[in-house]
């Protein structure tokens, strides 16, 4: 029913697409589709986000009013608003556990539970309207034997899509504008741009990285960072999961073959928050155009709050990286000796390949170039 489009780069940001009643249908089909979606669908025929997130906040918020009404479960349910335009549904619930173990919800028991949930629709993509630009990255170095993970990281996600899964999406967020290396850019048409979400295919890049850093489990370093984000809540608030997992995709691509040790690891990331809060532009990995603290609204004061407790840590890791360990009581866990072996072999039995057959490696590279999503 659909077509996925873009404008040209200088005209619209990489990360922001249309939605576009598909021009291929017949007279018939096309007059349907925007029969169904009729005040939401422009005159040039896009979808527009913003109509369709407005719809989907009014259902959600009356749904949410009858479930407060109708169910004994619930103690508390309240909608707010983000900046995004996008509703967090705040909820307290009561429950107990039967003779089996099994949670089952019962008001006025003593065991609450509160959660909130960002809930916002999204519009799926598959194989059959992947757009063409698209292109996929590895926080793997981009040259020598991990070339072919490259190449061999896409066409995974490409066969997930064939299969079925949904992992791809296009977000109904709003955005004010989008910028390139901290300066702004063009003013997005809201109504009409709808913001690509990659971020459901994480699990195959944690997969590249395991396979290949045998010396330390990156996982590790986000411990040591929220650890220390617990002990600041107020000044590092800022540095969600996503800021902190793209921040550590760019410094793995840029600096993998580098740093074997976590301390080290940790010292490189608090580097590289610095850098992208004192421009104002942390990037995601996958789009690197796409500003991430744009996308959660950072405030000046909250740039400079968490500038100033990362540039007092800086100064303490230079002196000595394994600092960090008195700071957040963490104690390293060494990789052993045959992980790290098998690390090296698993790199050589792929640069032998690439050396042995010219055309698999002529290939690799075309993919790599695809790399830079723009």
């Amino acid at each position: 029913m659909y077509k996925i489009v873009r404008k040209r780069l200088g005209e619209q940001s990489s990360y922001r697409y249309y939605i576009k009643v598909n021009p291929a249908l017949s007279k018939e089909e096309a007059l349907l589709v925007r029969r169904e979606w009729e005040p939401h669908i422009d005159k040039h025929g896009h979808l527009q986000p913003n109509g369709i997130l407005d719809w989907f906040n009014t259902g959600l918020t009356k749904a949410c009013s009858v479930l407060m009404a109708e169910s004994e479960y619930v103690s508390s349910l309240r909608c707010e608003t983000l900046h995004d335009g996008t509703v967090l549904v705040h909820a307290t619930i009561s429950s107990k556990k039967d003779s089996s173990g099994d949670e089952q919800f019962n008001k006025g028991d003593n065991h609450v539970d509160t959660f909130s949930i960002n809930i916002y629709p999204v519009f799926t993509i598959d194989s059959l309207n992947m757009p063409s630009d698209l292109r996929f990255s590895s926080p793997l170095p981009i040259s020598g034997p991990y070339v072919l993970v490259q190449k061999n990281l896409k066409q995974t996600i490409l066969d997930d899509l064939e299969n079925g899964k949904q992992i791809i999406f296009l977000e109904s967020k709003n955005d004010n504008c989008y910028s390139s290396q901290g300066r702004c850019s063009l003013p997005l048409e809201e109504s009409l741009c709808w913001r690509l979400n990659l971020n459901f295919t994480d699990h195959h890049i944690f997969q590249a990285m395991d396979k290949y850093c045998k010396t330390v489990d990156f996982r590790q370093v986000l411990i040591l960072m929220n650890i220390i984000r617990e002990q600041y809540p107020h000044e590092l608030g800022i540095l969600n999961n996503e800021i902190l997992v793209n921040s550590i995709f760019i410094l793995s691509q840029k600096r993998f073959s580098r740093l074997t040790a976590l301390h080290d690891w940790f010292l490189e990331l608090v580097k590289v928050l610095i850098t992208g809060l004192r421009i104002c532009f942390l990037p995601s990995f996958y789009l690197p155009r796409q500003n991430l603290l744009m996308n959660y609204s950072v405030t000046e004061t909250e740039r400079r709050m968490a500038l100033g407790v990362l540039d007092d840590m800086l100064t303490s890791l230079r002196k000595n990286p394994k600092n960090i360990y008195d700071l957040t009581g963490y104690t390293e866990k060494k990789k052993n000796k045959q992980d790290a072996d098998e690390s090296e072999e698993d790199a050589e039995s792929h640069c032998g390949n690439e050396e042995t057959d010219d055309i698999e490696k002529d290939d690799a590279r075309s993919s790599v170039a695809e790399l830079h999503t723009c």
